[in-house]
């Protein structure tokens, strides 16, 4: 899906009550910048690649808005109503929200796979339960899971907002509930800002530490994003004497220098920037800029721009927009491109006119939700007399959201769906030849599923034992074992989770030929020199390479290595980095994995005298478990094309063979697996040969664990 695939995780969050605090339509106006650069962000317009940014804008201005109200009312009353503050935020931010995901559970029930609907009831009830960033944290360190597809992983920075606002309130009253009880405004602002510069030097401080480590959790975190509110909360603890004082021409250049900082960082930014950490600062700063040069209510420098009507309209209805453009442009892609999502990290983009389609409706929606919805309930006079009605209120209405969510999604797909498809299929054995494969046919034919899609899914190699980890783990550990620990040969299968699904198989002949089994190997971790891009962390992936460095020393720790079968997946080609950490092209990338694998070649030599390379399988463009459980009565609509299937693996076997050793081995199965055009997915007896859009079934890969040994044993003899 081409919109979620360059969907850089971004939020926006909803607008204060203005409360008793002067109204500010120059901050309205800045919201529909933020909301701006957000949308056209999400709808790959390319002069905004860094638009994930506006979320930062809207956190600062949140933290300013509602640190502001809190403030005033502590000072004022000497008392702080945590009831009536939490009373404001449930009817501001519940009514929209669970609007919104009533309809994405209901719209995307038609839309997914019985597959899918399962991952998409936990991304609704983590969003209604306001947990949605760390269960999409979570979610990116899991290699099956494609949380840039989900439409509501928007959702995520409400929960980082609300998760701030049940402690700040606690916080403020720790720090300044005394001296306001007092009298003593002074002091009372004094203790508050000291107890938010603490959250903003150490939120920061995370931040820039964790980002390059482990760019989820620093992205969707809580603890690092806490700083950015706490600008804004430092920002409206102000004195307003001190902005008084400065000229008038010096808050009017910064202003203009605020909003110039938040364009750059929304133009200039792209994926490739390593982000939250220290580059947050460019929004961050900017944002506190515009806020600061119209503190003291004076029309200069940006406020009359960002006091214009229309900017103020779209202001107002930021919140709604935010709520419906994401969940708009992922159904636009899902109808038009299709759900699957590659795992390599690239997509087909949606046609132009259903993106902007897209656009214009839920724009349409966020209008239609403001001013029938979002302000009658926001301001309802009943609901505001009772601070227990819209806590009532607010529970009811999550209460529906999981309801409607667990009756429209039941979780779990049923095992008996699709068990008879028609399906083109090989007419041979999986052990033929290739001359024999080569004048094999095709023919339409309708089997018994062995096994269902939903089971299908599930066909993979479990109890791993530590020894195939995910995105941000390095340790190797040192029992990797799964054949005959007194095997008579020594064999090690390294690489990636393309590797990982060959191991039942040749597990399977190391116990019967009483062979040692050893395997290591880690999602999208290539066993070459390769400098990789990581998507889903938007950085090198830099624990790839710590993760083989503590492999190639384990490996010196075996008394001996007869064999190193090395197997990875073809979906390197676009995410290759030169030496210097640029990406590179296609056409760029093929020397560079020659001269890469070549040289881990070099250093698995020194300890091997023989190594096999089992080349990629073919690939289908589609989930072909999810294709199968939708198209139950043509299985041949989930079956890909031949060169769309394999030019990626050819290409990279022919860089590798390029490096070939007298010592070095290609072993091909793609006679077997893909014996014409176009490419089968379903074996002539109901197998179903794929898990994912990649991944062949462990069953399935069982079918090639005696010509699998008898290929290694050849090559050891």
């Amino acid at each position: 899906m081409g919109t979620a695939a360059r969907h850089r995780r971004v939020s926006a969050t909803g607008r204060a009550d203005a409360g008793s605090r002067s109204f500010r339509p120059d901050v309205e106006g800045l919201r529909a910048v933020a909301v701006g650069v957000v949308v056209a962000y999400h709808a790959g317009w390319g002069l905004f690649s860094g638009g994930f940014v506006g979320v930062d804008v809207f956190f600062v201005l949140s933290g300013f808005l509602i640190t502001g109200l809190l403030v005033d009312e502590l000072t004022g009353s000497g008392r702080l109503s945590l009831l009536g503050f939490y009373a404001r935020r449930a009817r501001r931010l519940l009514p929209a929200a669970t609007v919104v995901l009533v309809a994405v559970a209901v719209v995307f029930a038609f839309v997914l796979s019985p597959l899918d609907r399962p991952g998409l009831a936990d991304d609704l009830r983590s969003a209604a339960a306001y947990i949605a960033n760390w269960h999409f944290a979570a979610s990116s360190l899991d290699y099956m899971s494609a949380p840039d597809r989900s439409p509501v992983l928007h959702f995520w920075s409400l929960g980082v907002e609300e998760q701030f606002y049940v402690v700040w309130p606690l916080l403020l009253l720790l720090a300044g509930a005394r001296a306001a009880r007092r009298g003593e405004v002074a002091s009372c602002r004094r203790r508050v800002a000291t107890a938010l510069g603490g959250v903003f030097v150490v939120s920061l401080a995370l931040s820039v530490w964790q980002t390059p480590r482990s760019e989820p959790f620093a992205y969707y975190g809580l603890h690092t994003r806490a700083w950015e509110l706490a600008a804004g909360g430092l920002l409206a603890l102000a004195p307003i004497d001190v902005v008084r004082r400065t000229p008038r021409w010096m808050r009017g250049l910064s202003g203009w220098m605020g909003v110039v900082l938040v364009l750059l960082a929304a133009t200039r930014f792209d994926a490739t920037t390593v982000f939250p950490g220290i580059a947050a600062a460019v929004p961050v700063v900017g944002t506190v800029l515009v806020v600061a040069s119209g503190l003291d209510g004076a029309p200069v420098g940006t406020r009359r721009m960002l006091s214009a009507p229309a900017l103020r309209y779209v202001g107002r209805t930021s919140y709604a927009w935010y709520l419906w453009h994401w969940p708009a442009l992922v159904l636009a892609g899902d109808l038009t491109v299709g759900t699957a999502a590659p795992d390599d990290g690239t997509a087909s983009a949606p046609p132009v006119a259903a993106v902007l389609l897209a656009v214009v409706v839920s724009f349409a929606l966020a209008v239609v939700t403001h001013h029938l919805l979002e302000d009658p309930v926001r301001r309802a006079r009943w609901l505001a007399a009772v601070r227990t009605r819209s806590l009532a209120l607010a529970a009811s209405l999550t209460t529906a959201s999981l309801g409607i969510v667990t009756l429209v999604l039941p979780g779990g797909a049923t095992a008996a769906s699709a068990t008879q498809v028609e399906v083109v299929a090989p007419q041979q054995a999986p052990t033929a030849t290739a001359s024999e494969a080569s004048r094999s046919t095709l023919r339409s034919t309708v089997v018994h599923l062995i096994e269902s899609p939903a089971q299908a899914r599930m066909d993979k190699p479990h109890n791993n034992r530590g020894c195939y980890p995910q995105y941000d783990a390095t340790t190797v550990p040192s029992d990797c074992q799964f054949g005959d620990p007194d095997g008579t040969k020594v064999i090690v299968l390294l690489g990636d989770s393309h590797a990982q699904q060959w191991r039942d198989s040749l597990a399977r002949q190391a116990k019967d030929r009483h062979w040692q089994l050893w395997m290591w190997a880690k999602s999208e971790c290539a066993f070459t020199q390769a400098r990789t891009w990581l998507t889903r962390f938007h950085g090198e992936y830099t624990g790839c390479e710590q993760w083989r460095g503590k492999v190639l020393q384990q490996l010196a720790t075996l008394p001996r290595i007869d064999l190193v079968v090395v197997a990875h997946a073809a979906g390197y080609t676009e995410r290759l980095l030169d030496a210097r950490g640029r990406k590179l092209s296609v056409t760029q990338a093929g020397p560079v994995w020659t001269s890469d694998w070549a040289a881990m070649a070099h250093r698995l030599s020194a300890l091997t005298r023989h190594i096999a390379i089992i080349k990629d399988n073919p690939r289908p463009t589609v989930d072909v478990a999810a294709c199968l459980d939708q198209h139950r009565k043509n299985a041949s609509t989930c079956s890909p094309k031949r060169n769309d299937a394999m030019w990626a693996a050819d290409m990279l076997a022919d860089r590798e063979l390029a490096a070939h050793t007298a010592h070095t081995e290609m072993i091909d199965f793609d006679p077997q697996i893909c014996p014409g055009n176009p490419c089968p997915v379903v074996t002539d007896d109901g197998l179903i040969m794929y898990r994912d859009q990649s991944h062949l079934t462990a069953t399935y890969a069982m079918r090639f664990s005696s010509q699998l040994g008898r290929r290694l044993a050849a090559l050891m003899s």
